[in-house]
């Protein structure tokens, strides 16, 4: 029954190191995708880039 629990501790720890790693992804994209605006990179590119439809990236955009 204790592998069980050190299984289960083992995956929260990966979960909560996997969680930090996708929030901070998410920021940097964020703060690219405004860099590029900030560039004169038009929303239909950094879409086009991304594999996104411009209303997604302005969703990204207004997250924050």
């Amino acid at each position: 029954m204790s592998d069980t629990i050190g299984m289960l501790k083992e995956a929260q720890s990966l979960y909560e190191r996997s969680k930090k790693n996708l929030d901070t992804t998410i920021e940097n994209r964020k703060k690219i995708i405004t860099a590029c605006l900030n560039n004169g990179h038009s929303v239909i590119e950094i879409a086009n880039v991304l594999g996104l439809s411009r209303q997604r990236v302005y969703k990204i955009i207004e997250k924050g």
